[in-house]
């Protein structure tokens, strides 16, 4: 006599749905079902759903169904929120503030914050403190998270002037300022002010000359000697020069489609630059210093001044210094760019593991073997460029260990230039005509302002005018309904 199996009862099982299905699988449990006790999960693409919350269920249905489908990922910088300091801002308030407030604001979006991967500071001691700082309380918290000082804030940090040249830019903000005192011409905090006023006061020097030898200001004597001085003025061609240097640089590295990896990459770019241009003033070649070749041409007394040759030297090794090491190892920052090219051997790994304690080393190296193999994926790099061959062409399933380096690599931004440019939208929103402004008020009207998403506004204006047409309709039948019960009556 065969014994019978006992029935299977699915519910004693206690399966549970797991968020990472939704990600791998595309699969969510209604909230209805979840309340209801029935568990059951739904396919977000077909809307069908599987009688058990099993693995192998949801992904033999993503395989069999959906395999044409391919999990596009997108980056974007976007403003979230603000989150108001009111009072003091040292590192503990700051803490408190992005620790709770943080939590909260979190937990509104629906966003867990053990997933933020980078936090840009400005450098500040509040921000960067070792023990009360910011990013030293925030470790605590989240551990996985890594700091990075803004490196546009960085790079202009390097080019701080002192001596005899800040004494030179300190003489032509002058000048340039002389009848207007409330001129910002200039300032240290604008990144690209300097080179703009050096430029033009290079191009304007026979016309600033001749203007101050007919005004009668109190201080015109003054200003016209140092516009006579040979020295002085090859000091400011000089600075001309590499202020335009720097300012291409400080062009290169803004923008909101530009990523960590961008940016490092135009830094390592610059301080190569930086040693030719240490170089070519040593040499008195000057074919990089165009202002200050032309001057010296021209003015047969003048010559390059040691203080130039010292200032250069000075730079070059400030840059070398600020960016000798980053929290994130540069392999693996050029490993998005282009992955063809790092080799897949122990020391690789050791770095990935660094940001990512708990990566999978074995899985990593064979799928980094089977896409350095592949000749198709290497097309699709070379014609795409790094963020369309990472979104649309490495699939999930097939690589998700190395598509989490990637989208880990991708969500670094290197510099706070979208909350810089909210400054500037802040000031033209926030005026004395709006005292009552609320925070929520000025936050909304932040993210408008600041948004890259263009609405369809011809299809909207379609679908306005169908409205429109409808309610005009929908009136003209209640009249007509309206008036047959008063003729009835």
């Amino acid at each position: 006599m065969a014994l019978s199996k006992p029935n299977r009862k699915v519910d004693r099982e206690n399966r549970k749905f797991q968020s990472e299905w939704t990600e791998k699988y595309l699969f969510t449990v209604p909230t209805m079902a979840s309340k209801r006790g029935t568990n059951r999960p739904v396919c977000l693409l077909c809307n069908e759903s599987v009688a058990v919350a099993k693995e192998y269920n949801v992904k033999r249905h993503f395989t069999t169904k959906h395999s044409f489908f391919s999990m596009c990922v997108c980056f974007c910088k976007e403003l979230l929120g603000l989150i108001p300091l009111e009072g003091h801002t040292t590192g503990e308030v700051l803490f408190q503030m992005s620790h709770f407030s943080g939590v909260l604001f979190f937990s509104e979006h629906k966003l867990d914050l053990q997933k933020v991967c980078l936090l840009i500071t400005d450098g500040a001691p509040v921000m960067l403190g070792r023990v009360q700082g910011l990013a030293a309380r925030l470790s605590a918290v989240a551990p996985q998270m890594q700091f990075l000082h803004c490196i546009i804030h960085e790079s202009v940090l390097c080019t701080k002037l002192c001596g005899e040249l800040k004494n030179t830019m300190d003489k032509v903000t002058s000048i340039t300022s002389a009848e207007h005192a409330d001129l910002l011409a200039y300032c240290d905090v604008r990144w690209l002010s300097k080179g703009k006023v050096l430029d033009c006061f290079c191009d304007l020097r026979s016309e600033i000359i001749s203007f101050l030898r007919t005004c009668k200001h109190k201080r015109v004597a003054h200003f016209l000697e140092h516009m006579l001085d040979e020295q002085f003025m090859t000091q400011v061609h000089f600075l001309c020069d590499i202020f335009e240097h720097l300012n291409s640089l400080n062009s290169e590295l803004q923008g909101r489609e530009k990523f960590i990896a961008d940016l490092v990459e135009r830094l390592c770019a610059f301080k190569t630059k930086l040693n030719v241009f240490v170089s070519d003033i040593t040499t008195n070649k000057l074919m990089h210093f165009t202002h200050l070749r032309t001057f010296l041409s021209s003015t047969p007394g003048a010559q390059v001044m040691p203080t130039m040759i010292e200032f250069m030297t000075k730079l070059t090794e400030n840059f070398s210094d600020r960016f000798q090491g980053f929290s994130l190892p540069m392999e693996v920052m050029q490993f998005t760019r282009y992955p063809f090219s790092i080799n897949h051997d122990s020391n690789f790994i050791a770095e990935v593991k660094e940001p990512m304690p708990n990566i999978d080393e074995s899985a990593l190296q064979l799928e980094m073997i089977d896409i350095q193999s592949s000749l198709a994926l290497k097309l699709h790099l070379q014609s795409e460029g790094p963020i369309n061959f990472w979104c649309n062409h490495i699939s999930q399933t097939k690589y998700p260990t190395i598509k989490k380096v990637s989208v880990l690599i991708l969500t670094m931004f290197g510099s706070t230039y979208t909350c810089e440019s909210s400054f500037s939208h802040m000031n033209v929103i926030k005026i004395k005509a709006r005292c009552c402004l609320s925070n929520e008020k000025l936050s909304q009207r932040l993210r408008i302002a600041l948004t890259t998403y263009e609405p369809d506004y011809v299809k909207k204006s379609k679908s306005c005018v169908y409205v429109s047409v409808f309610a005009v309709l929908h009136f003209v039948v209640g009249l007509i309904n309206k008036y047959k019960l008063n003729v009835l009556k």
